[in-house]
């Protein structure tokens, strides 16, 4: 198969290590290997960590509790 010369050879696809940073404190909680095209250029992804999640879910959980007693309460 003849090769077009304006073809553009693709780079190869290399893995790289990607830190996974929380959203809400900043801080690095995870690596992740990632396969990206060997020319790309990478940063950071952005999520929750474990432990904000668990205060968050918490939270909310404590929330919905409260505005149901209120909701309960107004009814009688």
């Amino acid at each position: 198969m003849d090769m077009d010369k304006t073809q553009k050879i693709k780079n190869p696809i290399r893995f790289k290590t990607i830190p996974k940073v929380c959203s809400w404190y900043k801080k690095m909680y995870e690596l992740n290997l990632w396969e990206v095209d060997g020319d790309k250029r990478t940063g950071v992804s952005h999520g929750m960590c474990p432990e904000c999640h668990k205060k968050h879910v918490a939270q909310y959980k404590a929330d919905v509790e409260a505005s149901g007693e209120k909701k309960g309460a107004s009814e009688d």
